[in-house]
């Protein structure tokens, strides 16, 4: 189940949950998994956003939010970086804009 969730980049939240807590949504393994290669938040949104970008030469257009580039985006309901690691899936999506376009509002 671990590595269902881990090699599923079609759900970066929980890609970001996996990375930070080294555990699934529903907290297995209690210790974490591998718990010492946990990453800070920072590093698991730049691993679904800028890292990605730049492996694939497109950083240029994609990845971070700047003039001039496609403004592919999710707005999410909570502040995820003043939220207790064990509750980042709390937060869920309210707004998601692809190539500048809103294509989903809670």
């Amino acid at each position: 189940k671990i590595n269902a969730v881990l090699g599923d980049c079609r759900h970066p939240r929980l890609e970001v949950n996996m990375a930070v807590r080294r555990r699934t949504p529903d907290g297995q393994p209690p210790d974490g998994w591998h718990a010492e290669q946990a990453i800070s938040l920072e590093d698991a949104l730049a691993g679904v956003t800028a890292w990605p970008a730049y492996a694939g030469f497109d950083e240029h257009r994609v990845g971070t939010l700047a003039p001039g580039r496609l403004a592919d985006l999710v707005i999410l309901t909570t502040d995820i970086f003043a939220l207790p690691q064990d509750r980042l899936l709390d937060a869920s999506v309210a707004v998601t804009i692809f190539d500048g376009r809103v294509v989903y509002e809670r």
